[in-house]
């Protein structure tokens, strides 16, 4: 852990399209192995169990690569190893959280008048943040070693920066929903692009509350690109 790091803050403010254009750059500037790792996440996903260590994986070499490190192919392998307890732990953990409280929203919603729509805007409280965390819960087991401490820390992320996170999962869907519509995009770009973009938010996050190392400086922007006149 570097020297250099902050300690964590109180109020930290993030910008989802910086952090897009960030994960766009570091897409494109590894684009080679990012198509290389998609394509082998979509293979180990037909497989369905290990969907969890392959994300985990998928998303620890994103993270190596936002830091500037070198990092080869065979080290997605030892990412999956290395992490397929962990991350399937956290998907059971996930998974049964959300179905509990998708099954109470449906139950109680229809059910006991006002205080079971009271209760059902709970459960769908519950679940939505669920389904935040899971943006939070594989990056974070890179950085933080206790179990409880990382399901805690992607839960506070996702309380703490409510809009910046539903932004980003309606963002991460719509990749995978073109990438399912247009076939080839679900094989070997929205699952590396989706990465970097987690990556990229987690990587500012962790930084400015104190989690990692400081980011490598972005050397440019989407909107530099686009309007450079703005700069």
């Amino acid at each position: 852990m570097s020297e250099n790091i902050k300690g964590p803050s109180l109020l930290v403010r993030l910008s989802f399209l910086d952090v897009c254009s960030k994960g766009f750059w570091l897409f494109f500037d590894n684009l080679g192995l990012f198509l290389v790792l998609s394509l082998i996440w979509f293979a180990l996903c037909l497989f369905i169990i290990p969907i969890p260590a392959a994300t985990a994986a998928l998303i620890y070499m994103s993270d190596r690569i936002s830091f500037g490190e070198s990092v080869r192919v065979k080290d997605f392998f030892g990412a999956f190893k290395k992490y397929f307890l962990p991350s399937n732990l956290a998907f059971l953990i996930l998974a049964f959280i959300s179905f509990l409280a998708l099954s109470g929203f449906l139950f109680y919603g229809f059910r006991f008048g006002l205080p079971g729509k009271v209760i059902a805007a709970f459960m769908g409280c519950i679940f939505i943040i669920n389904m935040i965390a899971a943006l939070y819960v594989f990056p974070l087991c890179f950085r933080i070693k206790n179990p409880a401490a990382v399901l805690k820390g992607a839960v506070t992320l996702g309380i703490c920066h409510p809009a910046f996170s539903v932004m980003l999962l309606v963002f991460i869907m719509i990749l995978f929903i073109i990438g399912v519509v247009t076939g080839g995009g679900i094989v070997l770009v929205t699952p590396g692009l989706s990465a970097a973009v987690i990556s990229s938010a987690i990587r500012e996050l962790s930084y400015k509350y104190g989690f990692s190392d400081i980011p490598r400086k972005q050397e440019r922007t989407l909107k530099e690109t686009f309007f450079p006149w703005k700069e």
